[in-house]
């Protein structure tokens, strides 16, 4: 996707920017949006050894841009428990609701008996994998994004910094100046 000011300011302005059903609706519909996002994650949720776990609600609160999407592999090799405490390493995908795009990087869910915590996804993180064998599952990822017509942005791409005003509604960018990724994957709470 293009540094477009024009097609960045839409999608932060919560528009829907796409050739193709669902993204390409004139009139916005997140049910149709969510529809198709969750076709995808039934798709990632084919691949052998891999646990899905999606976040359609916004993290409970405000909106998101985005539908969170956290994956970790079945067989426990990717989770630790350790006195109640319960560490999973996974790799964590944005999907955007805005436009047909997604990006991905490592990721922790921490869990215990009251409650727990996750990271974000940040800039430094795109396109990484935890430490193992992640290649296999990494890549059958990328093929199920690809099926769905997901383009996966770079971290080159969406490191880029906005060189137009705009007001972007996050409380997750990582300081004071926005960068590309700021565009696709906002939270406002």
């Amino acid at each position: 996707m293009k540094k477009d000011e024009l097609t960045l300011k839409s999608i932060v302005q919560q528009k829907f920017v796409g050739e193709y059903y669902p993204y390409n609706l004139e009139q916005k519909n997140d049910e149709e949006i969510d529809s198709y996002i969750n076709n995808l994650v039934g798709g990632l949720s084919s691949i052998k050894n891999l646990k899905v776990e999606a976040d359609f609600n916004n993290y409970g609160s405000g909106y998101a841009s985005f539908v969170n999407i956290f994956c970790y592999k079945k067989d426990g090799s990717s989770t630790e428990i350790i006195k109640g405490h319960t560490t999973i390493n996974g790799i964590l995908l944005y999907v955007c609701r805005h436009a047909p795009v997604a990006a991905y990087g490592r990721s922790q869910v921490r869990r215990h008996s009251h409650g727990g915590s996750h990271e974000f996804l940040t800039t430094k993180l795109i396109a990484t994998v935890p430490t193992g064998e992640w290649m296999e599952i990494e890549n059958r990822i990328k093929e199920q994004l690809e099926n769905y017509h997901f383009g996966i942005l770079s971290k080159d791409y969406l490191e880029e910094p906005i060189d137009f005003n705009i007001s972007i509604p996050t409380i997750i960018n990582e300081d004071e100046s926005y960068k590309i990724f700021d565009c696709f994957f906002f939270w406002e709470d």
